[in-house]
């Protein structure tokens, strides 16, 4: 008759088995642990934190595997008790997650890879095993085997699970239409902070307690949250910086020479709102129209002729010390009339 070997590792109790295990494998000489189980390598896993949509779809494989397990067990085997009782929990955490991902989906997140993760679906569950569990009770008293108080507790409990997914998904439909706003789930500490103590509200015996809503996970929530708001911080920020540097070289930008402006739309906008104002100041319908349909190119031209004629002007002026300004040019009276009332009209 063939015999079985065993392996029984050479240690005598758990704080051996941690002593023995303790020392690193140098050079290979250690390539199992005393149970004969291979080390595994210091890279195998990562230890990136875990991101909600990673977390949720993993659970929910694991949910839906065990749904079907239990599904498939017999109702009277204590198998199918011991699969209820784990299920139960699953689907109220799963609860949580559902309105989790409500709560973040309002804050413009996306999670592609959970759109079969509904309260719909964890209620259909739960209806199936209530049906399920209050059947074996009915045959266990009928049969005459009494009372089974544990399938009984079980027929309970669902009945309970369902009424709280439907306050879960009534709250969900809240949340998504506007009517809860989705930044009181964020912080859980905040939660009953103002709420007086030590004094019992009276309440009416008579009325049917609802049941409650399964809590948001606000830990994911306020993280998730918190690194969308310090993005949009980041570009607002960036955005400013980039525009004050565009105003700072536009205030002191002068081409010794014509050449194109760079290629940011921004930049070149800028510059053509300078030169209009410019225009419009001194009443030149023509130049208006014309640096409106200008390129980069032929705004680089005007620019640097603008640049130069303030320069010259500054300097006239310098070295003229009060002497009578020139007279400035411009177009006539009936024309100057003529562009108040445009401006009129466009008011």
């Amino acid at each position: 008759m063939e015999t079985t070997e065993v392996y029984e590792p050479d240690v005598t109790g758990p704080f051996d088995v941690i002593e023995s295990t303790w020392t690193e494998p140098q050079d290979d000489l250690f390539t199992a642990d005393p149970f004969g189980l291979p080390f595994e390598p210091m890279d195998e896993f990562s230890d990136a934190p875990l991101e909600f949509e990673e977390l949720a779809e993993t659970l929910w494989k694991i949910l839906n595997d065990t749904y079907i397990l239990s599904v498939r067990y017999n109702r009277h085997s204590p198998f199918y008790l011991k699969l209820c009782c784990q299920l139960e929990k699953h689907i109220r955490q799963f609860g949580s997650l559902c309105i989790t991902k409500a709560v973040l989906e309002q804050k413009n997140l996306s999670f592609p890879k959970l759109q079969d993760m509904t309260i719909k679906e964890l209620y259909s569950m739960v209806s199936l095993h209530f049906r399920k569990c209050h059947q074996a009770f009915q045959e266990g008293c009928d049969s005459g085997q009494g009372h089974d108080m544990e399938m009984l507790d079980r027929v309970c409990r669902w009945g309970y699970l369902a009424e709280r997914l439907k306050a879960t998904e009534d709250r969900i439909r809240k949340i998504r239409s506007g009517k809860i706003n989705a930044d009181l789930f964020l912080d859980r500490a905040e939660v009953f902070r103002s709420e007086p103590r030590g004094k019992r509200p009276q309440r009416d015996p008579r009325d049917i307690r609802k049941a409650a809503s399964l809590p948001v996970i606000s830990s994911f929530a306020s993280e998730m949250v918190r690194h969308q708001r310090q993005e949009e911080r980041q570009k607002i920020r960036t955005e400013r910086a980039r525009e004050t540097e565009n105003n700072r070289a536009v205030s002191k930008m002068a081409f010794p020479e014509p050449r194109p402006f760079p290629p940011d739309p921004g930049f070149r906008e800028l510059i053509r709102s300078r030169l209009l104002e410019d225009a419009q100041a001194r009443g030149d319908t023509e130049a208006i129209q014309k640096i409106q349909k200008e390129n980069s190119a032929e705004l680089g031209k005007r620019w640097n002729a603008f640049r130069q004629a303030a320069s010259s002007g500054a300097s006239g002026r310098a070295s003229k010390k009060g002497a009578a300004p020139p007279s400035r040019g411009g177009p006539s009276e009936d024309v100057r009339k003529k562009l108040r009332e445009q401006r009129k009209k466009k008011r």
